[in-house]
């Protein structure tokens, strides 16, 4: 409601989140996820809904680096493809803007950077997680890939940044999955050639900050990529073809390296 000077608009979001939290008193924390739910849909735009779902991929306390946040977003197509790619940025600097003016994302690092309060995370994980269109597991030092069983159909964004790879012997079937980060993780020691077959439809791969020697085969067929960050990856001495990938616009260097201001 920053900016909002009207007294009736004030009373009327006051009624809305009164109607919101009704019947919805069962604990501390539950009325605290209904409140803040409430400034969730008061954005009022799916887009901009979106864009603050994303950066629920990124671990507890992550600072965010504007610019890479605004490439993945054009990446998946949550800023809408422009003249050049100067307006896109700056469309997607407008996006953050909003964000922070109603409090739900905080600048940082002299506005290099943009993280999200914790409990503000916790509550748009909570919504990112309803019919299994997310799953976000960055930060949890897994020490495998999740198991096949544990991909639904439905998931369209995954973040197991920050684990502890070590082998990815399944193949996923999830045609609707669009971004796929696996960056900073302390390495993966065995992976399947076929573990990208069953994603067609991934747009986003950040395998950046790995040990990781080789690419699978199957990331030839991945042709909806559109962006693929391989940023210091020291090991990395085998990138199969991408001439199938007809819409893909750079690898690391020409879009720049994702990840926090460190």
């Amino acid at each position: 409601m920053r900016g909002v000077y009207e007294i009736a608009e004030w009373r009327n979001a006051l009624n809305e989140l009164r109607e919101h939290i009704k019947g919805h008193t069962i604990d501390m924390e539950e009325d605290v996820f209904k409140i803040l739910e409430h400034s969730y849909i008061r954005l009022n735009d799916e887009n901009l809904q979106e864009c603050l779902l994303y950066c629920t991929l990124f671990p507890e306390d992550y600072k965010i680096r504007r610019v890479s946040l605004i490439k993945y977003w054009i990446a998946v197509g949550l800023v809408e493809e422009m003249g050049t790619r100067q307006a896109e940025l700056d469309r997607g600097h407008a996006i953050l803007n909003k964000l922070e003016d109603v409090c739900l994302l905080e600048r940082c690092e002299n506005g290099k950077c943009v993280k999200m309060h914790d409990v503000i995370r916790d509550m748009a994980i909570n919504i990112s997680t309803k019919n299994s269109r997310f799953m976000v597991k960055a930060g949890r030092l897994l020490r495998d890939i999740p198991s096949e069983i544990k991909w639904s159909e439905n998931l369209e964004r995954v973040s197991l940044m920050d684990c502890q790879h070590q082998t990815w012997i399944s193949v996923p079937n999830c045609p609707k999955l669009t971004t796929l980060f696996l960056q900073s993780g302390t390495g993966v020691y065995e992976v399947l050639n076929a573990c990208f077959a069953n994603m067609q439809g991934l747009k986003v791969l950040d395998w950046s900050y790995t040990n990781i020697s080789f690419l699978p085969d199957s990331i030839s067929d991945l042709v909806n990529l559109r962006a693929l960050f391989l940023c210091h990856c020291e090991e990395l001495n085998h990138v199969p073809s991408l001439a199938k990938l007809k819409g893909f616009e750079g690898v690391g260097s020409k879009w720049g390296c994702s990840g926090s201001s460190t």
